[in-house]
């Protein structure tokens, strides 16, 4: 198998780490309906001139799944099924929207949320992070699927028919401890899924990033992301056109101290993005008018990075409600290409309040 081998965190080349500015701009705080129990926001997504987000709440007993939608009035939260952590969402239009988590999903038609069960593998735990919606009969997940007494972990991908979701095989042979962590593409016949797994190097285990791209007929590896004494993780890819393709995530030590990392396609190789050689993970890549965004988290805070097409620059942190923290970022850009970010302000253990705010640079 080849690798793509970058540079590591000492001496890097100037392919991979880039020196990173400060993006003007402010936050605006976008009040979420108050809540009884504890709770969190985990995804946000928008098309159509719809804008949802979606969480959980905890009563010390039980996880419920919570669903918000975003109004000229501001946030109202909308009753759902019961489904657990949402993970991921896809707007097909205003009134076909896809809600995914984990093992679970459910439909919105307009009127109402309900439950539509995943076709996973039997006697697996299944968590799918990543959609990519080509029309009503076209919506694809991706994840893993663990089996029950964890003797394996394997990359997971459902396709919806407009029928039922159907578990697509991946017969890659990649071992026994591998995941999948979203899925993107620019047409059914041209899609990219990102994710890592665990390899052998010099008689080590190490966890490197993980790329596959699907022609229409058959799934295929490229070359798995290798940076010398680091673990790489890829947690979402972006695909603006066949020749423009971006992966993100991050490298770690084994600690949470954790580093960006982005790749980009031009149609014919992978080669490593510019992004600051500092502390932060990127879980989720979004186009805006004129820009990129990632978004993310560094040890106890946001991690938010603008891209002009030259430089990545850094977002300033919202400032958080008084005497709380903001943690467990993600985001989506609005249809007036503002950034929309969401997760959970915290102000002691076991105190997290929902968050969402806006950014306008």
């Amino acid at each position: 198998m080849k690798h793509l081998v970058i540079a590591g965190a000492v001496g890097a080349t100037a392919l991979l780490l880039g020196q990173s500015v400060s993006a003007a701009g402010t936050w605006a705080e976008e009040p979420i309906p108050p809540q009884q129990y504890q709770s969190s926001l985990h995804t946000a997504v928008g098309g159509d001139g719809v804008t949802w987000s979606f969480g959980v709440d905890f009563d010390g007993q039980e996880f419920r799944t919570q669903a918000f939608r975003r109004g000229q009035q501001g946030w109202e939260q909308v009753p759902a099924p019961n489904i657990g952590r949402v993970n991921t969402a896809a707007v097909v239009n205003r009134d076909d929207v896809w809600s995914v988590g984990d093992g679970r999903s459910m439909h919105w038609d307009g009127e109402q949320w309900q439950e539509v069960p995943l076709t996973s593998p039997p006697n697996t735990y299944t968590q799918y992070h990543g959609t990519k919606v080509f029309g009503a009969a076209d919506v694809w997940a991706a994840g893993s699927a663990t089996e029950a007494n964890e003797a394996w972990r394997r990359g997971s991908i459902q396709h919806w028919d407009g029928k039922a979701w159907n578990e697509v095989p991946l017969q890659l042979g990649l071992g026994d401890w591998w995941k999948v962590s979203t899925i993107d593409g620019s047409s059914p016949n041209d899609l990219w899924a990102v994710g890592s797994k665990h390899v052998t190097v010099d008689g080590k285990g190490k966890v490197v990033g993980l790329i596959l791209h699907w022609d229409g007929e058959q799934w295929q590896e490229q070359p798995q992301v290798d940076v010398p004494d680091w673990s790489v993780s890829l947690e979402d890819a972006l695909v603006l056109a066949p020749d423009d393709v971006w992966a993100v995530g991050f490298r770690d030590q084994g600690t949470v101290a954790r580093r960006p990392v982005a790749l980009h396609w031009d149609g014919g190789q992978w080669s490593p993005g510019q992004v600051p050689d500092e502390l932060g993970e990127i879980d989720d890549v979004i186009a805006g008018k004129g820009a990129l965004w990632a978004v993310g988290y560094d040890s106890n805070s946001p991690y938010v990075l603008r891209y002009d097409g030259q430089n990545w620059q850094n977002v300033p942190d919202p400032v958080p409600p008084q005497g709380r923290s903001v943690v467990t970022f993600s985001g989506v850009v609005l249809d007036d290409g503002k950034l929309l970010a969401v997760g959970a302000a915290n102000s002691g253990q076991d105190d997290s309040k929902p968050y969402a705010a806006v950014y306008a640079g």
